[in-house]
């Protein structure tokens, strides 16, 4: 990781978020952090977490899956505060300031918004001060949304001109097929190249657990990432953070996909 000097780590709800109590997993997110130290004085780290229609959920609708896209933007406007407040938290005892910032899919795509945001983490990487990014789930609707933090990660990747994007998540990798239904499922621990045999492959990660499209587009994202040479690995975390499994010389024995 040392070779790397702008970095955008994406977190997934399941790694942050109890799916038993609904909470922040507290002992997690001090170990990302701690390791989050130990590489911010001469990188510039941005955050792209997700976790606030997870956190929010219980005060909507309690147990239940949240099934109204009024009800999932009020549980992110509910989420959302606790979820910054985390990462600010943990991270100040790491003597680091944190910044919020929410975005649409238009502020990706409208090249005035575009650059602002860009401007923006720029000012705040010059402070020190390390960007928490989140989809503005509130005020996004199924039209205009990314609809996957994956996809927003790789955007902020090419908007910030990443070299490494780093995706934490409850999947270890990528996989020749579904590996939870075929046994004879391989990791692909290394991809040189995306074509179109990477993306039938990357459609194994579409469907959540409420059978609905969730990473449609990840492929062409990831792919546009390495037209721009930004660095991919991908992990799973879900049980334990530890930024060590991102040595570069170490790839090879890494439990992810690179």
């Amino acid at each position: 990781i040392n070779k790397f000097k702008k970095i955008v780590i994406k977190i997934g709800s399941s790694s942050i978020v109890d799916e038993k109590t609904k909470k922040i997993k507290n002992s997690w997110l001090r170990s990302i952090c701690d390791d989050i130290q130990s590489i911010h004085s001469n990188k510039e780290i941005i955050i792209v977490c997700s976790g606030a229609i997870a956190l929010g959920t219980k005060f909507i609708n309690n147990k239940k899956p949240i099934r109204r896209l009024e009800d999932k933007q009020a549980a992110a406007a509910i989420g959302q505060i606790e979820l910054a407040k985390g990462w600010q938290n943990t991270l100040k005892k790491n003597k680091i300031q944190t910044a919020q910032i929410l975005l649409t899919l238009d502020d990706s795509e409208v090249r005035r918004r575009y650059l602002n945001v860009r401007k923006t983490i720029n000012a705040l990487h010059k402070k020190g001060i390390i960007p928490i990014i989140n989809e503005n789930d509130s005020v996004a609707t199924e039209e205009i949304r990314f609809g996957d933090n994956d996809r927003l990660a790789a955007r902020v990747a090419q908007m910030i001109d990443a070299d490494l994007l780093i995706l934490l998540s409850d999947v270890d990798g990528l996989y020749s097929k579904n590996p939870d239904n075929y046994k004879n499922a391989v990791k692909i621990k290394k991809v040189f190249k995306v074509d179109r045999s990477h993306k039938a492959k990357f459609h194994f990660f579409e469907v959540d657990r409420d059978h609905k499209a969730k990473k449609d587009h990840l492929w062409f994202y990831v792919e546009r990432d390495h037209k721009a040479d930004i660095k991919i690995f991908w992990v799973d975390t879900s049980h334990k953070a530890d930024l060590e499994v991102f040595e570069v010389d170490r790839v090879h024995k890494a439990k992810g996909s690179f």
